[in-house]
């Protein structure tokens, strides 16, 4: 048996940068997590395959960040027989999967909020998807940017650092909440790139690879942040390593 089952949406990326150039790649979630996990040999398993999404990508000039629209979306199915003791959640969009499944299921979630929050605004406590998280929050690490985690009703913000919440800081770094207590964490370097496409997913799948191994939190933090600086060199547009 596997020991995480991935439930991500995988894309095809149209990139386009700040001077015309337009380049095609295989994208989304799925394809760096499967990359991270391959590479620190996790044993995981996927659900059958989707189509997958279209999404349209612009560079910004400077390397400020990226900005996306979604073509089409993706839709992940969950298998029948759900018997995995740990599942990774990380979609492109908040149809790409029915998280009501998470209701009966007793095993331990890590929950990218990424793709729910795509074109919301602000909090919806009636979402049914946070409805779902806060009933298993004490089994769910939960994972997002500043500006996500901002839009997460405040009730379920406060009971997911009860467990484990991971804000993630871009070059600064992340900040971790473990049992209410709070610890910020900085990359062993910054790199500059022409786009940080995939660092937030290298970062959390690396982060669910050496969880699983059972090391210590702050361990376990600090060499996902070593991998996720590695990849980021190793891309072709790494300029800088400072």
């Amino acid at each position: 048996m596997s020991k995480i089952l991935v439930l991500a949406s995988k894309a095809e990326d149209k990139i386009i940068y700040p001077n015309g150039e337009i380049i095609l790649k295989r994208g989304g979630p799925l394809y760096f997590i499967e990359d991270t996990f391959r590479a620190l040999r996790v044993n995981y398993s996927l659900p059958p395959e989707a189509t997958p999404a279209k999404v349209e990508i612009k560079v910004l000039p400077g390397g400020i960040g990226e900005t996306g629209k979604i073509v089409d979306s993706d839709k992940l199915t969950i298998p029948k027989r759900l018997i995995c003791p740990n599942v990774l959640i990380s979609t492109i969009a908040p149809t790409s999967l029915d998280t009501s499944f998470l209701n009966s299921y007793k095993g331990s979630v890590f929950f990218d909020v990424q793709g729910f929050l795509r074109g919301q605004r602000e909090s919806n406590f009636q979402n049914s998807v946070w409805e779902t998280v806060i009933n298993s929050i004490d089994r769910v690490v939960l994972k997002g940017n500043s500006k996500e985690l901002s839009l997460i009703p405040k009730v379920a913000i406060s009971l997911a650092k009860r467990n484990i919440l991971i804000e993630t800081r871009g070059s600064q770094g992340v900040v971790v909440w473990n049992q209410g207590k709070r610890k910020a964490f900085k990359p062993p370097h910054i790199v500059r790139t022409e786009n940080t496409i995939g660092a937030g997913d290298t970062f959390f799948a690396a982060f669910v690879s050496y969880y699983l191994l059972g090391c210590p939190l702050s361990k376990v933090v600090t060499k996902a942040l070593d991998y996720t600086c590695e990849f980021m060199w190793t891309k072709n547009q790494a300029t800088t390593r400072i």
